[in-house]
Parts: C-alpha cells; structure tokens; sequence
C-alpha cells in the first residue's frame, strides 16, 4: 500500500472533501492513501471536518469511512455550529452507534488510545 510522510496537500484535501461529501467513493478512495496519518486534512469554511463530509456523503457504511477513521480523522471534531459527526448522522436518522463502533476500533489503531470516554 502506498504511504506519503509528507502532510497531504491543501488542494488535495478539498477534493478529499468534496468527493466525499458527494458520496463519491471511488474518487475518495483514491485520495485517501494521500493522507499522513494524523493529519486529519481539510475543513470547510463552516468548520466541517473529512469526517463530517463523510456523513453528508452518506458513506458511513462504506469502506472509506474505515479508511478515513484508520487514519486519525475525529468522529467527535465540532465543526462552526458546534456539531460533530455523530451529531450530523443523528440528526439525518443515521445509526450512530455502528459509527462510534467503528471510531472506537479505528482510532484505538490510529492514536493508540480511545477518543471515546
């Protein structure tokens, strides 16, 4: 598998973003390799993280959510008006607790520890 040391570039991470919010999987999972880990790349200007665009995207049941999650990326990065993603995913009648599942699993690989208290 490709790794990149080198911090994903900004004009990468916004069509990261975009494709993503477009449920655009194929596109995503191009780009993704792309991302160092840890570095949770792009927000829009309202503050909204990969992750979020992941929910708007409705691809919270794909595989590039577990990539995008395997990477560092925060289920729980409150965007301008103070919502997360599982907030987002709540809010359109999403199953939050399949999410969460899978950040606790993810992330524990990502950051060594659990984002979850």
């Amino acid at each position: 598998s490709l790794t990149v040391d080198r911090p994903m570039s900004q004009e990468d991470g916004e069509t990261l973003y975009w494709a993503l919010r477009r449920g655009d999987s194929v596109e995503a999972s191009q780009l993704i390799p792309k991302l160092a880990p840890m570095q949770f790349g792009y927000e829009d200007d309202k503050g909204n993280t990969l992750m979020h665009a992941v929910v708007m995207g409705q691809l919270t049941g794909h595989a590039v959510c577990k990539e995008i999650l395997k990477k560092g990326v925060p289920v729980d990065q409150n965007n301008a008006a103070g919502q997360d993603a599982l907030d987002l995913l709540k809010a359109s009648g999403g199953d939050t607790a399949a999410l969460e599942e899978l950040a606790r699993t993810h992330a524990v690989a990502a950051h060594g520890f659990s984002v979850f208290r």
